[in-house]
C-alpha cells in the first residue's frame, strides 16, 4: 500500500508540476540556446580578421554565461536541486573589472562544460518534451473520452488505444479509468525525466563538484 500511495502522490507534490512546466520549457529555450550560439560563432569565426568578429565572440561567450547562469535558476527553482556553489573567486581583491572576469571565465572549465550544456539542450528538450506531451494528450484524451466519445461515432479517427475506438458510453468510462492510470504513470515518468536532467544539470553546471554529503539527498529519485 506504501508504494502504491507513493505512486498517486505525484498528484499533491507541488514538485511535479514545478517539473512539468520544466520541461514544457525545455524545447523552446534549447531552440533558442542553439540559434543564438551557432549564429553567434558562425558570424564571429567568420569575421575573425577584423575587430567586429572578436567582439561578437566576446558577445556570443558573455551570451554563454547569462544562459547557463538562467539554466542554474530554472534547475533550482523548478526541478528543486540542491543551490549551485557560488564561484566568488573571481571577486577577489584586484580582479572586480569586466574584462578580468571575462577571460577568466573563458579559461575555466566550468565556462566550457556550460557551452556543452546549451549546445545539448535542445535534443535534450525535444525528447522530454515530445514524451512529456505525447503522455498528457493521451492521458488527457483517455479521461475526457466519456463526453467526447460521440462526436467520433462516424468518424475513423478519435480517441483511443492502438486500433480501439472509443465509439460507446460504456467503453468511454474504461477509457476514462485508463486515462487515470496513464495519467498517474505519466506523471511519475515526468518526475523521472526531471530527475534525470536535475542531476545532469547539477554536474555540468555547478562550478565545483558538490561533495558527496551535500548532493546524496538528491542524487536519489523520490
Amino acid at each position: 500500500m506504501k508504494k502504491l500511495g507513493r505512486l498517486f502522490s505525484v498528484y499533491i507534490d507541488p514538485k511535479t508540476y514545478l517539473i512539468l512546466i520544466y520541461h514544457l520549457l525545455a524545447f523552446p529555450l534549447g531552440l533558442i540556446y542553439f540559434v543564438c550560439l551557432v549564429t553567434g560563432f558562425s558570424i564571429g569565426f567568420g569575421l575573425t580578421l577584423i575587430i567586429v568578429g572578436l567582439l561578437i565572440l566576446m558577445l556570443t561567450l558573455i551570451l554563454v554565461n547569462f544562459f547557463t547562469t538562467v539554466e542554474r535558476k530554472l534547475a533550482v527553482w523548478l526541478l528543486r536541486i540542491p543551490d549551485f556553489q557560488q564561484d566568488t573567486s573571481r571577486f577577489v581583491q584586484g580582479e572586480r573589472s569586466i574584462a578580468k572576469n571575462f577571460f577568466r571565465d573563458i579559461r575555466s572549465f566550468r565556462a566550457w562544460t556550460g557551452l556543452i550544456y546549451l549546445m545539448l539542450k535542445l535534443p535534450i528538450g525535444i525528447v522530454t518534451f515530445s514524451i512529456v506531451v505525447f503522455l498528457l494528450v493521451s492521458s488527457l484524451s483517455l479521461l475526457a473520452s466519456p463526453l467526447t466519445y460521440h462526436f467520433w461515432q462516424n468518424h475513423f479517427w478519435g480517441p483511443g488505444i492502438l486500433f480501439w475506438k472509443i465509439d460507446t458510453l460504456g467503453e468511454g468510462i474504461i477509457g476514462f479509468l485508463l486515462g487515470i492510470a496513464l495519467l498517474t504513470v505519466s506523471l511519475n515518468v515526468t518526475n523521472f525525466l526531471g530527475w534525470l536532467v536535475g542531476v545532469f544539470t547539477q554536474w555540468m553546471l555547478n562550478p565545483r563538484l558538490p561533495k558527496p554529503a551535500q548532493s546524496q539527498n538528491y542524487l536519489k529519485p523520490s
